[in-house]
């Protein structure tokens, strides 16, 4: 239960983290904040029918780690460092980490909550093989509760790190 509660609530973090901070990464243009976190994922949701089948959960799983670190690196970074020529580019770096992270919190998704399932249906066949079929198992409610906290989880880490540290 709890492995995929925390597997639910990380990998929605990253995507309400930068939702929560879309005034910091584009004063004036928090629309297109939204956008690089709805296209490039809804992009991959729309291809993962024609590769998924070839590429397993361990891989896409890596993907989605690697994602969510370059995402994190590039706005960090890009954050941190202050450019001569405006904030034009720092805009526009910012907006290819955010879509970064839109790609891994689709990857995520998109594998995660189906492995939770698999997972589901073999501790059902084990708890028939046992006679025992009253006890069920809830990694996929565990994960979509995870994924329900990472709202708050996204919020209380902007306001905790940006507003109150800062």
């Amino acid at each position: 239960f709890l492995p995929f509660w925390l597997l639910g609530l990380f990998n929605n973090g990253s995507y309400v983290i930068l939702l929560a901070c879309a005034k910091s990464i584009s004063d004036g243009g928090t629309a297109l904040v939204f956008l690089a976190l709805v296209v490039p994922g809804l992009t991959m949701k729309l291809s993962a029918p024609y590769w998924f089948d070839r590429v397993g959960y361990n891989k896409r799983l890596m993907m989605s780690t690697a994602f969510m670190t370059t995402s994190f690196m590039i706005v960090g970074f890009v954050s941190a460092h202050t450019y001569d020529s405006g904030s034009e580019t720092k805009t526009k770096w910012q907006l290819f980490g955010v879509a970064f992270a839109s790609l891994q919190c689709s990857l995520g998704e998109a594998s995660l909550l189906p492995l939770a399932g698999k997972y589901d249906s073999c501790a059902l066949k084990s708890n028939e093989a046992q006679n025992d079929g009253n006890k069920k198992s809830g990694n996929i409610t565990a994960y979509s509760s995870g994924t329900g906290l990472a709202g708050v989880f996204g919020f209380a880490w902007k306001v905790i790190l940006n507003d109150w540290l800062k």
